[in-house]
């Protein structure tokens, strides 16, 4: 196997117990730093060498000390901030105690003694920005927050029994950006009298090393200069998967865009895509201010062109286009309009209920329920998993281009050397770098998905 990256050091370390004064801390075996795209906070592990201090017992580590560490190499220097929330696989000889300190952000601690309660009103972009950067709440340097707009007005009394993490989570299933366009589909409706439920949404919420981003789906897969006016980011870099990779040499500029390795994790899981009601679902709502029953089927056939995705994938497969003409969930929802309306009128903004659009704040679950369970669901049907050198600059939210060997007899491979359907854009999902001290080298594995297949400017075979 290749050899990882080398060259880095620890350029500042500080521990402050939990009455502010600095410690004297142990030696440093490896520190492993994490992000995932579905948590809403960044967590990291130390393995020490408490040998000769014992600041389990002299100390003592109690959690909730403040750990600041500062990683340097040839790409750049690396800030991290976290509190210690654990101990774990602590193991004593008569001269060697080695034990991993837990570590998390910050705010995840303090979202845990925060409970909301209050009326919120307004966008739900403008709710998440609120219980991030409010005092009150969370109180994050808004320069750490990345938040995209969204559409439609809400208004709710908050549970007290919940923190603002799981409101922002709760928030991002009911999330439609403001650049999605909602409009009728091309075709009839074969449905009897179900009307289609068209559009996209759904937004994720995390935590990377730039700080908190509540984003849409297509803003995150949708590259620069796109036709759908997402402010998208091109791929952060291209990795290559070549046998040369496992020779061991790495020492050079290109190496640093080699896959040492790599696995599929997840590829098509059509029963799991049926039972959650990713090509097709049934969504009945029942309208309490009006009196007024609807059913809107989605169909992922319907609405797959118009997304943005990873790959180069043109049209869905011929399965999938069978699978997302028979609804296989069907949900039911109570739609109310009515509860902050005040005025005479039919709080209903449809014309046909007798409604003059005039309440700004409605329920707009029509317009988010399937298609959060479809958009959110086909972006991991693709589940890929690499190991490259150590590379602290990538984050989850960010997009990769890799390039994978054509399986094909090595004749084949002249002109064919990558394997155009497997290959392609991927999204971060989960990032993992390992710095081992002892040794100094560093590795960084990246769990990565996307929701079609094909690259860049190659058509796809998909039938």
């Amino acid at each position: 196997m290749a050899s990882a990256s080398t060259g880095f050091r620890i350029t500042n370390l500080k521990f402050t117990d939990v009455r502010g004064k600095q410690q004297a801390f142990p030696t440093i075996l490896n520190f492993e730093y994490e992000e995932d795209i579905f948590l809403p906070f960044t967590y990291a592990s130390l393995t020490v060498n408490d040998s000769t201090k014992n600041l389990l017992g002299t100390l003592p580590i109690q959690g909730g000390e403040k750990l600041d560490i500062t990683i340097s190499n040839s790409d750049g220097t690396f800030d991290y901030t976290f509190i210690v929330y654990g101990i774990s696989s602590r193991t004593s000889t008569e001269r060697v105690q080695i034990y991993n300190l837990k570590l998390i952000s910050e705010v995840a601690l303090k979202n845990e003694s925060v409970r909301p309660r209050e009326v919120f009103s307004g966008k739900s972009s403008e709710i998440a920005l609120k219980l991030l950067s409010d005092s009150e709440y969370l109180g994050i340097d808004k320069g750490k927050i990345f938040v995209e707009e969204s559409q439609f007005k809400t208004k709710f009394i908050a549970d007290s029994t919940k923190n603002p993490f799981s409101i922002i989570n709760q928030l991002a299933l009911q999330s439609v950006s403001n650049k999605s366009v909602f409009g009728s589909p091309k075709g009839s409706n074969k449905s009897g009298d179900k009307k289609q439920s068209v559009g996209t949404s759904g937004y994720l919420f995390y935590e990377n090393r730039e700080g908190h981003h509540f984003k849409s789906v297509d803003l995150l897969c949708a590259r620069k200069n796109n036709d759908a006016g997402f402010e998208g980011q091109d791929p952060a870099g291209e990795y290559i998967f070549t046998s040369a990779n496992m020779g061991g040499e790495n020492d050079d500029e290109k190496s640093k865009n080699a896959i040492i390795e790599y696995s599929f994790d997840t590829e098509i899981d059509v029963l799991e895509n049926l039972r959650k009601g990713t090509y097709s679902s049934l969504y009945c709502f029942y309208n309490v201010s009006t009196g007024k029953y609807e059913e809107y089927q989605y169909s992922m056939a319907d609405t797959f062109n118009s997304m943005i995705k990873l790959g180069n994938q043109s049209k869905l497969g011929k399965s999938q286009i069978e699978f997302s003409k028979t609804p296989t969930k069907i949900m039911s929802k109570l739609i109310d309009h009515e509860t902050w309306y005040n005025e005479n009128g039919i709080a209903s903004p449809e014309d046909a209920d007798g409604g003059d659009g005039s309440n700004e704040i409605t329920d707009s679950a029509k317009f988010y329920s399937s298609q959060s369970i479809a958009r959110i669901g086909i972006l991991g049907t693709y589940k890929l998993t690499v190991v490259i050198p150590g590379n602290p600059n990538l984050m989850i939210g960010q997009k990769i281009d890799v390039k994978l060997p054509n399986m094909v007899p090595s004749s084949e491979k002249q002109s064919q050397q990558f394997d155009e359907e497997n290959s392609g854009t991927y999204l971060i999902s989960h990032v993992q770098h390992r710095f081992d001290i002892t040794s100094n080298t560093a590795v960084t594995q990246l769990s990565l998905m996307r929701d079609s297949i094909g690259m860049k400017n190659v058509p796809s075979k998909a039938k």
